[in-house]
């Protein structure tokens, strides 16, 4: 596919069509990198993107969730000084 670089302000861009950014999951944001020569728009996933419905689907099928690790490992600081 060619397109044609367009002029925003003091810069230059071009338009990804509605398909290709179907195709590669672009939402609202994108990497991008050169890498010989050669620019690389790439999707950005959210760190934990998919990881609430994963939780709710493992405990629908009985899994329970670890204890929390950091149990019973509260100092001062925890106690006296840190707040919300």
């Amino acid at each position: 596919m060619i397109v044609k670089i367009q002029k925003f302000g003091n810069s230059k861009g071009i338009i990804l069509p509605k398909q290709v950014m179907a195709m590669c999951s672009i939402e609202d944001q994108v990497s991008i990198s050169v890498e010989d020569n050669h620019i690389v728009i790439a999707a950005v996933n959210e760190p934990r993107a998919g990881w609430e419905e994963q939780f709710k689907a493992a405990i629908a099928k009985g899994e329970k969730p670890e204890k929390d690790f950091s149990e019973g490992m509260k100092n001062d600081f925890d106690k006296n000084e840190w707040t919300w």
